[in-house]
């Protein structure tokens, strides 16, 4: 799907005059929304947009008028608070909230903030490194990371 929607939208302009009218936009926006649309309730957040992002692109370099690309700029400014607000489930929340703010703050749950689970993973590496090799507990970090990425034993 990541790749055959955007090149159905490529095939679709192949076929009709450059730039496109506001009717091939508006039919190529539904062969865009409607994989994005039934991605997007599975709910696959991520591939859903990667796949309207993608096809976008393709509108772009068809010669879409800097108007059109302007107007949808504006509605996509304004829909995503309201998204983000009533459309959007927990987790996605929660994941949209960690790509912006990466470092974990009090009462956060940590499980999906990609600085801790990182110090959480070295701990773990060095606890298990420190168990076969006593001397591992006094090494810096980033050497115990080597040590345990190579298997040592």
């Amino acid at each position: 799907m990541k790749l055959a929607v955007p090149a159905m939208v490529a095939w679709y302009f192949s076929e009709r005059t450059l730039p496109p009218k506001l009717t091939d936009v508006i039919a190529a926006l539904l062969l865009l929304g409607i994989p994005a649309m039934l991605i997007g309730l599975q709910p696959d957040l991520g591939t859903a947009i990667l796949i309207a992002a993608s096809g976008l692109v393709v509108l772009f370099m068809a010669g879409l008028s800097w108007r059109l690309i302007a107007v949808a700029v504006i509605i996509v400014v304004t829909a995503a608070p309201l998204m983000y607000f009533f459309v959007m489930h927990d987790y996605q929340r929660n994941r949209v909230d960690t790509f912006l703010n990466p470092k974990p703050t009090p009462g956060d749950r940590l499980e999906h903030h990609p600085v801790e689970n990182r110090h959480r993973l070295r701990r773990r590496q060095r606890q298990g490194l420190a168990r076969r090799h006593p001397i591992a507990a006094r090494l810096p970090a980033g050497i115990v990371h080597r040590l345990h990425s190579r298997g040592t034993q």
